[in-house]
């Protein structure tokens, strides 16, 4: 997670990624997550964004995953 675009993540809008709460992002293990793909906590985290009228672009983006991988965590 950190050497794959923690700037990335960071540029995105640190503020932004706080918003959907990048704490509760965080809980899930960002690096865990990352590497783990769709964990329980994950899942949590998507769907609570998915309620708040997020984009699927948008929770990848924030949580540092793909497109399709959102996807695949959401139609699970």
């Amino acid at each position: 997670g950190r050497d794959e675009g923690y700037d990335e993540g960071h540029e995105i809008g640190y503020d932004e990624g706080h918003e959907i709460g990048y704490d509760e992002g965080h809980e899930i293990g960002y690096d865990e997550g990352h590497k783990d793909g769709a964990e329980q906590k994950e899942l949590e985290v998507i769907n609570n964004m998915i309620r708040k009228k997020y984009e699927i672009s948008e929770i990848a983006e924030c949580l540092n995953l793909g497109i399709y991988t959102v996807e695949k965590i959401v139609s699970s």
